[in-house]
């Protein structure tokens, strides 16, 4: 396990898009409310890109993890502490991981990836599950659905969805259509798991069966 750290508050960095999806402006002010002041996991880090957004947007400290290696050059102070390792091999601190980020997670097993997810407070994902794309595996999707959404931004290129504390064990909640595309196993268009979603959640709450676990509803 290799393990640099970067000072990442110089603002010529700016934000360049990364492959798989683009971190739109309407998503900024959710991700800020539960960043702000917060030590974050960046789980698949990548080439950084989100991990030195995430402290513009005020996290306090960056825990950038990925198997691929990053430039022991490059690094310097402690604003960004990149390990490269697998996440099997990630120690969770103790009082767990106060927020995990996961973006476009690869649609193969992760192994320790969900146990990392268990043990954050807050997890913020962001990926797309329509219009061909899949990301993550059941166990995450299984252990994201069994937990309350506290914020969702939905769109056709990626969604962002945030995820508090677990539900009780003999509660569950109306997928969103981000889970639903993964979950039903078929290749759906944004709007269909958009309407679909929602129209499954009316028929729940209609027939009574019981809270949606969404704050606020």
């Amino acid at each position: 396990m290799e393990v640099c750290s970067e000072i990442a508050t110089n603002p010529e960095w700016g934000l360049r898009l990364m492959a798989n999806g683009e971190l739109l402006p309407e998503m900024e002010p959710v991700i800020a409310d539960i960043v702000r002041g917060m030590e974050v996991y960046d789980l698949g880090a990548g080439d950084l890109t989100y991990a030195k957004r995430l402290l513009q947007l005020g996290a306090d400290r960056i825990v950038a993890v990925d198997k691929e290696g990053f430039c022991p050059s490059r690094f310097r102070g402690r604003a960004i502490h990149a390990v490269r390792t697998y996440f099997q091999d990630v120690q969770v601190p103790p009082g767990g991981i106060e927020v995990a980020w996961v973006s476009w997670p690869c649609n193969r097993p992760l192994p320790g990836l969900t146990r990392l997810l268990a043990a954050s407070a807050r997890v913020i994902y962001m990926g797309c599950n329509t219009g061909g794309s899949c990301c993550g595996e059941l166990p995450l999707w299984d252990h994201l659905t069994r937990r309350r959404i506290l914020a969702h931004v939905p769109h056709m290129r990626n969604s962002l969805i945030v995820y508090g504390d677990p539900l009780p064990e003999d509660e569950r909640r109306p997928l969103v259509g981000e889970e639903l595309a993964y979950i039903s196993g078929e290749m759906m268009s944004f709007d269909r798991a958009q309407a679909t979603a929602t129209e499954v959640a009316n028929v729940i709450r209609a027939v009574g069966l019981g809270p949606n676990g969404v704050e606020g509803t």
